[in-house]
């Protein structure tokens, strides 16, 4: 399970995936995928690698500042290994995904920790 803003951050690019029809992939090997969306003026091509221990997306920067996939690695797992989306949904997550955009990795963080919450004041009494 992902945390809220990795949830919003993840549904934006399944959006982007899911609707844009212009986008067309063509194999490059294996694991890797050219994606170029027909539509943009520069059609640019993304070179796409979904294997698990070097997965990215060039020139896109997202999986790289965020990582997490991006709406172009996305449509390559969705179209070729659409069970890492559903049966495989846990590996889809601890490999394409910041260990601290998962909830199971926040509560271990948290698990044995006792906090202090100094008394300050929360404003005029009622």
């Amino acid at each position: 399970m992902l945390t809220p803003y990795a949830s919003k951050l993840f549904a934006s690019q399944k959006s982007l995936a899911m609707t844009n029809e212009a986008y067309t992939v063509s194999a490059l090997g294996s694991k890797k995928y050219k994606v170029v969306d027909t539509m943009s003026e520069g059609r640019v091509a993304h070179t796409v690698c979904i294997d698990m221990d070097s997965p990215g997306c060039f020139p896109c920067n997202f999986f790289n500042q965020h990582v997490m996939p991006c709406c172009h690695m996305l449509l390559c797992i969705g179209l070729h290994d659409a069970g890492l989306l559903e049966e495989r949904k846990e590996e889809f997550l601890d490999n394409f995904f910041h260990p601290s955009f998962l909830v199971k990795n926040v509560c271990l963080a948290y698990q044995d920790g006792a906090f202090n919450i100094p008394e300050t004041p929360t404003g005029p009494p009622l």
